[in-house]
């Protein structure tokens, strides 16, 4: 099966296009190499999505939003199984605190259900918050009218993701320069990009550009450093070295 490139390496793919480089060629060297994409045939181009990550105290790294998914499509799953045992009420069930790190998923569960059994069977319930560890706790609000079953899922925050948003676009960018400038191999192609895909969430725009250009100014193992709008690939600055590519 031919391997097609993923959401992040299409926007990639369409902003080197428009670019106007004639010849953008996917995984030359073959199915999951480096690089991603050659380009007019003499430059190397890796691809990397630019989202909030975490570091664990062992220097592993993941994206923010993997574990939040995850730990959310749980909590969904747990909250409808309980099913409607009073006629006509049924209750919200939020995250209230969610800051990593997070103990395991079956930890969390076993006492998660153990409190939504004891709320469900208090002669009188009310809206409360539940401190299930040190670093995550739920909330349970009466949602007004019945849903199908007792406890629907309603809202909640990552703790972790946010933040100044230069200093997190900083952060971040240089996790991404430091993970993907291992893949580099000047004796197989000299010039090597990295284009990376604003995926964080923060809000960055245009206003913030000097900020960021003016803390990018380190040497890197790349020749140039892009970053694009998810939402817009006709909209990139470049990163390194300095110099609008068109407005963000």
């Amino acid at each position: 099966m031919v391997k097609r490139p993923n959401e992040d390496e299409r926007i990639a793919q369409k902003f080197l296009l428009y670019s106007g480089h004639t010849r953008v060629d996917y995984e030359p060297g073959g199915r999951d190499t480096t690089p991603d994409f050659l380009v007019d045939n003499h430059v190397a181009v890796e691809v990397r999505r630019l989202n909030q990550n975490y570091v664990s105290r062992d220097g592993s790294i993941e994206g923010l939003e993997q574990q939040w998914r995850r730990i959310w499509n749980k909590l969904g799953a747990l909250a409808i199984s309980f099913k409607m045992p009073i006629k006509d009420e049924s209750w919200f069930l939020s995250i209230d605190n969610f800051r990593r790190p997070i103990e395991d998923w079956k930890i969390l569960r076993s006492r998660i259900r153990l409190e939504l059994n004891n709320f469900i069977n208090q002669p009188v319930r009310s809206s409360c918050t539940i401190s299930v560890s040190r670093n995550f706790a739920i909330s349970l609000h009466p949602a007004g009218h019945p849903f199908p079953t007792f406890f629907v899922l309603g809202a909640g925050h990552d703790f972790n993701a946010g933040g100044w948003v230069v200093a997190e676009m900083m952060e971040n960018i240089h996790l991404c320069i430091r993970e993907k400038a291992g893949l580099i191999d000047r004796s197989t192609y000299n010039e090597w990009w990295l284009i990376l895909i604003d995926r964080t969430g923060l809000g960055f725009d245009e206003g913030d550009h000097p900020s960021l250009l003016h803390l990018m100014s380190q040497e890197y193992a790349f020749d140039r450093i892009l970053l694009i709008n998810r939402r817009d690939y006709t909209r990139a600055l470049q990163l390194h070295p300095h110099c609008k590519v068109g407005p963000f």
